[in-house]
Order: C-alpha cells, then structure tokens, then sequence
C-alpha cells in the first residue's frame, strides 16, 4: 500500500520521463502500472494517453499555505 503513494523522479529530482530539472512537475499516475511519477508539463501532455492526474488525496501542504482552509477529513 505505501509504494501507491511513493513518488518516483529522475536520479536529478526533475521530469522522471525527460529528466529536465523542471521548476513545475505535475504528479501523474502512470495508467498501467499505478505508479506516481512526477512529469514536466511537456511530457505530461505528450503522455496523456499513459497518465492521468493524481487527485487520489488531499495534500497536506495545501492546508498548511495562510490563507487556505484545511481539507475536510473524509
């Protein structure tokens, strides 16, 4: 159960696909596999056939930001 959230990235933290050291990567759930990977926004588009946007959990850095009301527990 914890490698469904484990968040898989190139050797350099960037784009696990082009391995650009990206300053905006996107969490995608690689389709077939489940796998989180973190992509640029141009592997990301290039790919929407293989990923979806993950949206599975709320993300506790949300609610930790000034100004944005914690998420409701579920």
């Amino acid at each position: 159960m914890a490698d469904k959230f484990r968040i898989l990235t190139s050797d350099n933290k960037g784009c696990y696909l082009c391995r650009q050291n990206s300053r905006e990567l996107f969490l995608m759930r690689h389709i077939d596999s489940g796998q989180l990977r973190a992509l640029c926004s141009d592997c990301a588009l290039r790919h929407l056939d293989a990923y979806l946007i993950d949206n599975t959990r709320p993300w506790p850095c949300l609610a930790a930001a000034p100004g944005v009301a914690p998420a409701p527990e579920t």
